[in-house]
């Protein structure tokens, strides 16, 4: 919780420094927009993700929180249903994004999997569950939400 309450405050000072957005993919890059919630420090938290990968499912992801007003870019893996993002953000207390998900049903348009954040304030773990959206249609804005298949966790 402890880190969660840094984040936010973190998020709040000054303009985040722009972050390299990892390995470019190659010219024929897919994009997947995702959107849900994450499960982090107690706090039920809207997450929107991108992920731009090649032929061979590597890329960059680029992840924003708004409820924080963070942002984080990095390295993504989007491979037989199993979603990977490494990302880091920064701000007056950098710090690091790490998704393992996976697709369900399988070959669905659901994610569901687990969020590890790491900065200056210590070390969180929770869950997230996420849909593949158009960017237009984000399902968390306006107050809507997306819930979990498995329940509140």
């Amino acid at each position: 919780m402890a880190l969660l309450v840094a984040l936010a405050g973190c998020s709040r000072v000054g303009a985040p420094t722009p972050q390299p957005r990892g390995d470019a993919p190659e010219p024929s890059a897919t994009v997947t927009y995702l959107a849900g919630i994450a499960n982090l420090g107690g706090q039920r938290l809207r997450v929107v993700v991108e992920v731009t990968t090649d032929a061979r499912g590597r890329g960059t992801g680029h992840l924003e929180i708004p409820d924080l007003g963070l942002t984080a870019d990095g390295n993504a893996t989007w491979r037989d249903d199993k979603l990977e993002l490494d990302l880091r953000y920064a701000d007056e207390c950098p710090g690091e994004l790490r998704i393992r998900g996976k697709r369900t049903p399988e070959g669905g348009t659901r994610v569901e999997g687990t969020l590890e954040a790491k900065d200056c304030t210590g070390e969180e773990s929770g869950t997230v569950f996420l849909e593949v959206t158009s960017r237009s249609s984000d399902p968390t804005r306006d107050g809507s939400r997306v819930e979990s298949t498995a329940g509140d966790v």
